[in-house]
């Protein structure tokens, strides 16, 4: 029996003028999925989102939401969609709880899990928008997207101005919409986010989509760097033996690149006296150049 995808955008195109904004993206995305957009700022991700909310038309492909063509049904799509937009516009005059009960309004969605969302979130309410910081704005917006428990969310850069302790609680928040088999697609440059949360990742850079990768995948593909500051002399060959590479010495202390499984290296390390260690997340934009080189040559 075949499962009608929640998303789906064929080919999708979009040029601005001489520009191209994105060039025959085609993905999809099953009901209950996390999944993540990956992209450097102007990689062409809210181009793709914008097309999906029939916010801009593309200039040529397709794109459907719960079956339905994002341009022939859009008012049907958008009922069915929570939207975060990646620049955030409210009206500054309002006070926060009146802004949500006119979006109620004119939705005609009930907001079942407003109260929810605004007691996790730590969101006063009460004060007017223009009095918000960017912080407190971003908040309100992922109430206004969340609020009526929809079953479809695009979310554009959910977590942007938001301290670290909010990130994780909507992260949890989101975890528990997907218990509930909603559907979450959300675009990020920020990896780590993207390994936390998502079940699949698609990598856009300058407009192409050049891969769709389980986060696993993805994982093992990560360099890492590491430095471990040795109390004795530094193994060397035995770091190289366990798939190490870019090892550089300063005194006491490696500096190496980590790709894959971390185990075998955390054991090499044991049967040594370290004095400190510092593994940190990889670098983004040499990731994106990773697989940008890897997609340039498997089509030359």
């Amino acid at each position: 029996m075949l499962v009608q995808p929640v998303l789906e955008i064929t080919e999708l195109t979009k040029v601005y003028g001489g520009n191209r904004g994105i060039n025959g993206v085609s993905l999809r995305v099953d009901e209950g999925e996390i999944f993540g957009f990956l992209g450097p700022n102007g990689a062409g991700k809210s181009t793709t989102i914008r097309i999906l909310l029939d916010l801009i038309r593309p200039s040529s492909g397709s794109a459907r939401v719960l079956g339905m063509d994002v341009q022939e049904e859009s008012a049907s799509v958008r009922y069915q969609i929570g939207y975060l937009p990646g620049e955030v516009s409210l009206y500054e005059g309002m006070k926060g709880h009146h802004l949500l009960s006119l979006l109620e309004l004119i939705s005609k969605r009930k907001a079942v899990l407003r109260d929810e969302l605004i007691d996790r979130l730590r969101l006063d309410v009460s004060k007017r928008i223009s009095r918000f910081s960017s912080g407190m704005k971003q908040k309100l917006a992922i109430v206004a997207a969340l609020q009526h428990d929809p079953p479809v969310l695009i979310l554009d850069e959910p977590t942007g101005s938001l301290d670290p302790l909010i990130q994780q609680e909507v992260h949890q928040i989101l975890r528990e919409c997907q218990s509930r088999g909603r559907t979450i697609f959300f675009s990020s440059h920020v990896l780590s986010e993207v390994e936390q949360l998502c079940d699949r990742v698609a990598i856009i850079r300058e407009g192409d989509l050049i891969a769709i990768e389980s986060v696993s995948d993805l994982r093992n593909k990560m360099a890492r760097p590491l430095m471990v500051e040795f109390k004795d002399a530094i193994p060397i060959e035995e770091l190289k033996s366990v798939g190490i590479t870019d090892v550089e010495v300063f005194g006491g202390k490696a500096s190496m690149t980590v790709r894959g499984d971390i185990d075998p290296v955390i054991k090499l390390l044991a049967s040594y006296d370290v004095v400190d260690l510092d593994y940190g997340m990889p670098n983004l934009e040499k990731l994106f150049l990773q697989f940008y080189r890897d997609h340039v040559s498997d089509n030359e």
